[in-house]
């Protein structure tokens, strides 16, 4: 089988592409495997992250749970905290008065 000139320059461009095609899959391949071994070098702190994550949301949602809970007991609690309030305001204006009182008879 004898090839023409065409077909022979046809044939060299068949395997020029080819060889481009193999270069880049090559070229892929390489990236892949850096990706891929990038990914898995991360893996450690990309795990440690997700532990940390998932400690972190814990604790918020304690912390939350634990605010719900003083904000109930500080609602509860107001009732008695202004009544104790108003007593100790009742009791010093009549401390000032008796103070005042006492002064007053000083003066006469």
């Amino acid at each position: 089988m004898v090839l023409h000139a065409a077909e022979m320059k046809k044939a060299q461009a068949e395997i020029a592409k080819a060889q481009a095609e193999i270069q880049k899959a090559l070229a892929n391949a390489k990236i892949d495997e850096t990706v891929a071994q990038a990914l898995k070098d991360a893996q450690p702190a990309l795990e440690q992250a997700r532990r940390v994550n998932a400690e972190m949301v814990k604790q918020a949602l304690a912390q939350a749970h634990i605010q719900e809970k003083v904000h109930a007991a500080m609602e509860r609690a107001k009732p008695e905290i202004e009544k104790a309030m108003a007593q100790a305001r009742k009791a010093a204006e009549e401390a000032e008065e008796r103070d005042s009182d006492d002064n007053n008879q000083d003066d006469e």
